[in-house]
């Protein structure tokens, strides 16, 4: 039971830096200019919009992966102590 909460833990950590790093992309649209010294789309933002797609899309499926992780392990052992 330990490894599938800590592997709901890891999903939904990894879920929320990818969040982020789609959030980051959104407002800061150079960084990956700046961090790779290339433009790789030639300054069309195609490779920005990439990136935030991909971001999100592996945000939402890593969330869905620990919602059902988290739902296979049924309820903590501290919810059941509250009663």
């Amino acid at each position: 039971m330990l490894r599938g909460r800590v592997r709901a833990r890891v999903e939904m950590t990894v879920a929320a830096l990818a969040g982020i790093l789609g959030a980051v992309t959104i407002v800061w649209r150079d960084w990956l200019e700046l961090l790779f010294g290339v433009d790789p789309d030639g300054g069309s933002g195609a490779a920005e919009w990439l990136v935030v797609t991909s971001c999100f899309a592996v945000t939402v499926a890593l969330l869905l992966l620990a919602l059902r992780d988290a739902s296979a392990m049924g309820p903590q052992p501290e919810a059941l102590d509250a009663d």
